[in-house]
């Protein structure tokens, strides 16, 4: 077992091999939305199965806890799964022993090459967790290091986080949700869907609209990009195109602006965020 300490920062980095029921998750360190992935999930499975070596997964342990409590996974939920159905009992991490503050901020930190990174949704609404976090003060550049959000959208979430606890509204956790009121008197209407009504809908959605947009199916079929995304543009209108735009951004109005800007001086989009794209699964 090999230990580092940097006693500066109270920061330990202990490597082991532990059991399963050691390992707890923890909705402080959950970053994903939406359901499980299958095929990447059976990737990961397959691989442990047939032995090979994967990164330890990144656990947490509270130097105020008990000793013998559990350890929270920071990182690695689909190698935590992986393990699970590949019916393996002792699991190799990384114990990470740190104050509560910096465990968040890993669990946030994106862009490692063995995880599967986060969408530009995901980590705005991580950002925004950050800011309404309760238990611990995130400076702006804490934020816009683990999450990647830009300094105009952490200080919009400041000011929007000051202005709902003056008005005793509560944060849903979704930036999306909770940027702007949804009626006059800032109350979320009666009768609005629940988390597990949206996602119902959107998975039934989702095929609906892939198969509408099968080009295949056209006589003649129709290879040009730019005839596709006009008809598309076409029949959802300016406005529904700036929202789509925002919603895949994260409801980051700036870079939005800053895409569309972009897009009709004709320079291509160099985002490091663009390898996550996937083409529909037809």
């Amino acid at each position: 077992m090999t230990t580092t300490t940097t006693p500066a920062t109270s920061f330990t980095r202990t490597k082991a091999t532990i059991r399963r029921d050691k390992i707890e998750t923890h909705p402080d360190f959950i970053t994903r939305q939406g359901e499980v992935d299958p095929f990447h999930l059976r990737g990961i499975t397959r691989a442990i199965a047939e032995g090979e070596t994967l990164p330890r997964l990144l656990v947490w342990k509270d130097p105020n806890g008990d000793p013998e409590g559990p350890l929270f996974l920071i990182e690695g939920h689909y190698r935590l799964w992986g393990h699970d159905d590949a019916g393996v009992a002792r699991i190799p991490v990384e114990v990470i022993s740190c104050p509560r503050k910096e465990a968040m901020i890993l669990a946030s930190e994106d862009g490692r090459k063995d995880r599967k990174n986060l969408t530009p949704t995901e980590k705005t609404d991580r950002a925004w967790r950050l800011v309404c976090d309760d238990r611990d003060t995130f400076s702006r550049t804490d934020i816009m290091r683990a999450t990647g959000a830009s300094r105009s959208t952490v200080r919009r979430m400041r000011l929007r986080r000051k202005e709902m606890r003056e008005r005793e509204m509560e944060p849903t956790g979704y930036w999306w949700r909770d940027m702007k009121d949804t009626d006059e008197d800032g109350q979320r209407p009666e009768g609005e869907m629940t988390e597990a009504q949206r996602r119902k809908i959107v998975k039934a959605l989702t095929p609906a609209i892939r198969d509408i947009l099968d080009w295949r199916k056209w006589v003649p079929a129709i290879p040009d990009d730019e005839a596709q995304f006009t008809a598309i543009a076409d029949a959802l209108g300016p406005q529904r195109c700036m929202e789509m735009l925002m919603f895949a951004l994260g409801g980051d109005a700036d870079e939005a602006d800053r895409r569309l800007a972009e897009a009709r001086a004709g320079n291509a989009m160099d985002d490091d965020t663009s390898e996550d794209d996937h083409e529909p699964n037809f």
